[in-house]
């Protein structure tokens, strides 16, 4: 992985933009919002870089293309009249406008888009990625931020990428519908620092933890403690059955969380209700109907076999998508990098697992 030792601000710009004769009368069912974004503060990124934004909705696969998303220089982005997006889409058409080389990925879902870039291609300079309302076409809603609580209806995160490590402010919400967002406030990167960004949000319920290539015997096949799936695995085969996916309660409260599932996307996609074919394992004791505030949930023995590579999202009763992860390839070669799972700042790494707690 080559290492660049630049500051660049790569700002998201995700704007809402008007549709004609469609009037929205139920924001919970008909909304269509960004819903999360990462990496989040601290990850990092690699000379193959690429960010990963999850949607309320599912959208419109042909229309995310290089002129709907894309990565420019803030300088020329700044050159346009940002309450019209159309002289900016003309001209990234027309080629009058040199945008960053990009790929595209749109998970079977459709609901969370992986955009792809080499971070070579980008000087020292300040960069804007930019998603334009023809993401969505004219029979879909526009983006809505303000259904999940935001003031503004359009959605920006800004990244500041120095050395290999990117960090996210996703609080930063700018703009107003159906204007493009100003980044005049955007902190310059020569005073922000690591330790000066803004921490990893635990408070709410989040994936934790997970193992697709099992090096341990986690669902006690063999001689053991008698509990399936907690931090002591037992001692007999090794296989499919002994793959998990663990789940944090952050919040403050118990939680219900029978009627939530997880969608895993892998080529032979599963999507299994929480309450139902799990071996499970709960840190504090809980159950299915009571999770417990600080609580882990192991959800062990998954439907099928996960792959190495694997999209995984937590929805919640109203099928929305509470959390996420993106796996390029958590293939193992022993108990050392068996489990990939968030460290303290919240990034998601490879390492020794820790079923029902955080790794040191």
């Amino acid at each position: 992985m080559k290492i660049i030792s630049i500051y660049i601000i790569i700002l998201f710009a995700l704007t809402a933009c008007g549709l004609k004769g469609i009037q929205v009368t139920d924001v919970t069912n008909e909304s269509f919002y960004v819903l999360s974004v990462l990496p989040e503060s601290g990850s990092e990124i690699g000379t193959d870089s690429n960010i990963t934004l999850g949607f309320s909705k599912p959208v419109l696969e042909e229309s995310v293309t290089i002129q709907s998303l894309f990565i420019l220089k803030k300088s020329v982005y700044d050159e346009y009249d940002l309450s019209d997006w159309d002289d900016l889409y003309d001209d990234v058409v027309d080629g009058d406008v040199e945008v960053v080389s990009s790929s595209f990925d749109v998970d079977p879902g459709k609901q969370i888009v992986t955009i792809s870039f080499q971070k070579e291609d980008l000087s020292e300079e300040e960069y804007i990625a930019v998603a334009l309302p023809m993401i969505q076409s004219e029979d879909h809603y526009p983006l809505d931020q303000t259904a999940i609580g935001e003031e503004k209806k359009s959605f920006s995160s800004s990244f500041l990428v120095k050395d290999k490590e990117v960090l996210v402010d996703e609080s930063i919400t700018e703009g107003s519908y159906p204007e493009v967002p100003s980044f005049d406030e955007v902190v310059e990167p020569e005073i922000e620092t690591e330790s000066e960004s803004d921490p990893f949000d635990w408070a709410r319920v989040l994936i934790t933890e997970l193992v697709t290539d099992p090096q341990q015997d986690h669902s006690e096949s063999g001689e053991g403690n008698g509990i399936l799936f907690d931090s002591t695995p037992g001692t007999g085969t090794i296989g499919s059955t002994d793959e998990y996916i663990e789940i944090f309660n952050g919040t403050e409260e118990s939680l219900n969380i029978s009627a939530w599932s997880l969608n895993m996307a892998d080529g032979t996609d599963e999507s299994q209700m929480l309450s139902e074919g799990w071996d499970t394992y709960f840190s504090l004791g809980g159950d299915i109907d009571n999770i417990s505030s600080g609580e882990f949930l192991v959800l062990g023995n998954p439907d099928g076999s996960m792959n190495n590579s694997i999209s995984i999202e937590l929805l919640d009763e109203a099928g929305e998508i509470v959390d996420f992860v993106d796996v390029k390839d958590a293939n193992a070669s022993g108990i050392e990098d068996e489990a990939y799972y968030r460290d303290s700042d919240g990034m998601w790494i490879q390492g020794e697992g820790s079923l029902g707690g955080f790794v040191n």
